[in-house]
């Protein structure tokens, strides 16, 4: 799969579920960062909405439509004055809640597995959108505008690093489109990401039922 899109001719139920659990988490990355943030002392993205899972706070409509063609997910970034170490703490926390995102998804789905077998339907929504969750969580921690790798060199990274990345701001997101086109088609993000995925699998596999 690359973007959702191609669900749509085949497992229509399946795109409709996929859509709306995977962006929940990206959402739910943003509200996070929000609030801790806020418990940082900057609490500028709780004042402009983002501490609530608003999809018109956090996503816009081309960020949406292109996650429906290529499969990635840029929502707004959540607006930060702080620096430093606490600015790491409020950026890394939104990789975080991707991977715990995806973890809940497993869990879930693992319970309807058990309880509800006949939902194949469900179960396969669920499991992509860990994945999807999963992916992402590895690619947000890239040093590429729009994301928060790119915003962790700006905020908290060296002089040299901040300069370096700053050459890649005229041509802003578009690069960041590409980058994922490239590593998604090429295998390369699947494999730094597989051992991530190799753990939370692992994790799902001891629970007792």
């Amino acid at each position: 799969m690359f973007g959702p899109l191609t669900l749509i001719g085949r497992d229509p139920l399946v795109f409709v579920l996929l859509v709306v659990t995977f962006l929940m988490g990206v959402m739910l990355r943003g509200v996070v960062q929000a609030h801790v943030a806020a418990r940082l002392g900057d609490d500028s993205a709780r004042q402009e909405g983002y501490g609530v899972p608003e999809p018109s706070v956090h996503f816009d409509v081309v960020g949406a439509a292109l996650y429906v063609l290529l499969g990635v997910a840029l929502s707004r970034p959540v607006p930060l004055t702080l620096r430093g170490r606490r600015a790491v703490y409020a950026l890394v926390s939104g990789p975080l809640t991707l991977l715990v995102w995806a973890l809940l998804l497993l869990v879930l789905q693992r319970a309807q597995q058990n309880a509800f077998a006949g939902a194949d339907v469900l179960g396969q929504a669920l499991g992509l959108a860990a994945y999807a969750s999963t992916l992402h969580a590895v690619f947000y921690l890239l040093p590429l505008p729009h994301l928060d790798g790119g915003r962790l060199v700006f905020l908290a990274g060296p002089r040299g690093a901040r300069r370096a990345l700053a050459h890649l701001e005229g041509p802003g997101v578009l690069v960041t489109y590409i980058v994922w086109v490239v590593l998604y088609l090429s295998n390369v993000l699947v494999q730094v990401a597989a051992p991530l995925w190799a753990g939370l699998q692992w994790l799902i596999s001891r629970l007792p039922w």
